[in-house]
């Protein structure tokens, strides 16, 4: 016998093997392997007509289980190309409106006053419209594009987040900004598209959950060291009534099979996913009596990445 053989009938402890073939026309579409003993093999050989009707009706089952599998799998592909055709004409038509918004921006900036506060203003319009945009260009790439990473100073940036987005997302939304930034560059690798949209989320979630106004503290620290490399750390606290255990942990990849379909939920989601893509890592503490303090980790630059990078910042 051949080797496969007693090892088939080792792994079934029997004497022997009985093996019937599944046939669909000129395609064999497996084979059932049975165990039997040497007193077997008299009583099975009588039933071979039988057995032969057997192994038929299997293969016909098999081969029916095979075709709908391969239909199933060409409507879904269908139903993939027909999105992704819609997903292209669609940043393919928000480019052009998107364009001619910064292109009428660009013209009333030259209008104004080098010194007028509202240049500040068409700047943040314009750094949104192309976040947007990069946003509408990503979701219609393959699913491995990402975002060039750069290096990042999360000082700098943060003092220009706070200064630009001031008005919309402190004075109105009533929240008092802390600073606390690190004395020391915080330099990072990230985006800083990534990061704004980090903090958008965050912050909206944030006055949200303190419509009546509230205090909001952003820390950075350098130098953080944990798993064998330097992080740099940015933390979010406010004194808010605190997140729910199922929006933490949507915010923490814990449990982001029960989320469910609200504006928070998916902000908290994209924040998840935007820090994972980054190899950011993320910690949260809320309770009603002190708030909530999102810490994220991200990576510093090693001595390869820093001398390759460029540094994010205005």
């Amino acid at each position: 016998p051949y080797l496969t053989d007693v090892q088939f009938s080792r792994a079934l402890g029997s004497e022997g093997l009985l093996c019937l073939p599944l046939f669909s026309g000129e395609q064999t579409l497996g084979v059932l392997l049975f165990g039997i003993s040497a007193g077997q093999h008299e009583r099975v050989f009588r039933q071979r007509l039988w057995l032969d009707a057997f192994s038929r009706a299997a293969a016909a089952i098999l081969e029916s289980a095979f075709i709908k599998q391969r239909e199933r799998s060409a409507l879904a592909q269908h139903a993939e190309d027909g999105h992704q055709r819609s997903v292209r004409q669609l940043v393919h038509e928000t480019g052009n409106p998107l364009g001619v918004i910064k292109s009428y921006l660009r013209i009333l900036g030259e209008k104004i006053p080098d010194s007028s506060v509202v240049r500040d203003e068409l700047v943040v319009l314009r750094t949104e419209i192309d976040r947007v945009s990069g946003i509408i260009q990503r979701f219609g790439n393959a699913p491995e594009a990402e975002t060039t990473v750069s290096l990042l100073d999360l000082n700098q940036e943060i003092r220009e987040f706070v200064r630009f987005y001031g008005d919309p997302f402190f004075t109105q939304m009533k929240l008092v900004t802390e600073l606390d930034l690190d004395k020391a560059p915080a330099m990072a690798l990230c985006s800083r598209d990534v990061l704004r949209q980090i903090l958008l989320n965050l912050l909206k979630n944030a006055s949200e959950a303190m419509p009546g106004g509230g205090r909001m503290s952003i820390r950075t620290r350098s130098g953080f060291i944990s798993e064998g490399r330097r992080w740099s750390e940015l933390i979010l606290a406010d004194n808010g009534p605190g997140m729910s255990q199922e929006d933490a942990h949507r915010l923490c990849g814990l449990s982001l099979a029960a989320a469910g379909s609200e504006a928070r939920g998916n902000g908290l989601s994209i924040v998840n996913t935007l820090a994972r893509k980054h190899s950011m890592r993320i910690a949260c503490h809320s309770n009603s009596a002190s708030g909530t303090c999102i810490t994220f980790l991200i990576p510093e630059p090693t001595d390869e990445s820093a001398a390759l990078g460029t540094v994010e910042g205005g």
